[in-house]
């Protein structure tokens, strides 16, 4: 789940968190579609359990049209846990809080009893988040750039911008 604000004192930025498993990486919300669950209903409920974010504090533009894949590296934790790698689908949601006090909005304590994802969050913007990234993950917040940052500067611009 990608969320932006265009408001406040630092421009259109992003809102991530702080992996609670993994101290100094910072990412969007995410995780698994249950069964029969659609994509942007998934990104909504994860955005909640782990962010403690929903309406009013967000609104929902929309879901990406394109999704993200990648294939975990071999050797790495995640391939010993199991996993061979992930599509991702984003939606996009916009924060409608005070992006100065955003702490006051999120709950980081893990809601519909989810354990915790995240220590902290903060906002960022692409160009300082993607050279952060896990290599093997860098190629999916760039695509994932180019496809949202038109969005966001629609929004922003007060066009349309959806989705």
């Amino acid at each position: 789940a990608v969320v932006f604000s265009a408001c406040g004192s630092g421009g259109v930025r992003v809102l991530v968190g702080e992996r609670s498993d993994k101290r100094g990486q910072w990412q969007f919300a995410q995780g698994g579609l249950d069964e029969g669950e659609a994509p942007s209903s998934a990104a909504a409920r994860e955005l909640y359990e782990e962010m403690g974010l929903r309406p009013p504090a967000v609104e929902f533009i929309g879901e990406l049209p394109e999704t993200t894949p990648y294939d975990v590296p071999p050797g790495t934790w995640l391939e010993k846990a199991g996993y061979c790698g992930q599509e991702m689908h984003w939606s996009v949601f916009e924060y409608k809080g005070d992006v100065d006090d955003v702490d006051a909005s999120v709950d980081l304590s893990g809601l519909g009893g989810e354990k915790r994802e995240f220590e902290a969050v903060r906002w960022t913007t692409f160009d300082e988040l993607v050279p952060t990234m896990v290599g093997f993950k860098r190629p999916v917040y760039e695509r994932l750039a180019s496809l949202v940052e038109p969005v966001i500067a629609g929004r922003a611009a007060g066009r349309d911008g959806n989705v």
